[in-house]
């Protein structure tokens, strides 16, 4: 199986998307695998405010690489990465392991002011719920609080069948039919980006309309590098070693994960 590697990047000069390049090319895969990596520069991401028109770009960039996939007969799964995320080296095959067409990698995110750090992963869908996470959500409960689970899920191997995630995707199969753009006119016409908007969910609601199962992994060795202080060449090089040295996710709760205990 051939598998292209990689997505949309503010510059590929940049320090950490060398760094980003450097940890797909190191992933270890069984012999059964050939890896591919490219990016896509899409210089209209950088900036603090989110908007409609980034998303729709965005959008149109990942879309561009699964159209790769399915018309260019070179490929047969496309593994789509946010070029400031760093990877431990087995965490694709981890991924590949996983009976899904659809298969996120979990790591932790800033999501807005907020401080504490949560998973990039959705398990519920506000378009519709059991009755019995209609009724968590009417009570007031957050997706990103932890009782929802992903909290303490975090430095635990699990698959975890869920509703969405985006920013390191293993896509294969029916996942292939669905499309990160055009954006769902419903989202495009919101004012603002929020974890409900944006060329993922118009992807993850593609998925469901098909059918298509959704799995998040967790556990793995990932890290966000998603501020600028993280990007440097210094900060850039201490989370290369964080990771060499088998780093985990032991605290979940915490701002950040601690290595693992030989």
């Amino acid at each position: 199986m051939r598998i292209l590697a990689g997505g949309p990047t503010r510059s590929v000069q940049a320090p950490i998307c060398k760094a980003h390049r450097d940890c797909l090319l190191g992933q270890r895969l069984s012999s059964e695998y050939t890896l591919d990596v490219d990016h896509q520069e899409c210089l209209d991401t950088g900036g603090p405010k989110w908007d409609g028109r980034k998303m729709e770009q965005v959008g149109r960039v990942r879309q561009g690489f699964i159209d790769r996939v399915n018309s260019g007969g070179e490929h047969d799964a496309l593994f789509l990465v946010d070029d400031d995320l760093l990877l431990g080296d087995w965490v694709l095959q981890r991924m590949l392991d996983t009976d899904a067409d659809v298969v996120y990698g979990v790591f932790l995110s800033n999501w807005g002011n907020n401080l504490t750090r949560k998973p990039q992963v959705w398990d519920v869908s506000p378009y519709g719920q059991t009755p019995e996470l209609e009724a968590k959500l009417a009570e007031g409960m957050s997706i990103l609080g932890s009782d929802f689970g992903f909290d303490m899920l975090m430095g635990e191997p699990r698959e975890v069948e869920v509703f969405g995630g985006g920013a390191c995707t293993l896509i294969r199969g029916k996942g292939l039919e669905s499309q990160y753009a055009p954006l769902l006119e419903s989202l495009r016409r919101r004012k603002g980006a929020d974890m409900w908007g944006g060329e993922d969910r118009t992807f993850c609601l593609g998925l469901e309309a098909r059918g298509v199962k959704q799995i998040a992994v967790t556990g793995l060795p990932i890290l966000h590098l998603d501020t600028p202080e993280k990007q440097t060449p210094p900060a850039i090089e201490e989370a290369g070693m964080m990771l060499d040295a088998g780093w985990s996710y032991v605290d979940p709760h915490g701002s950040r994960g601690e290595r693992e205990n030989d």
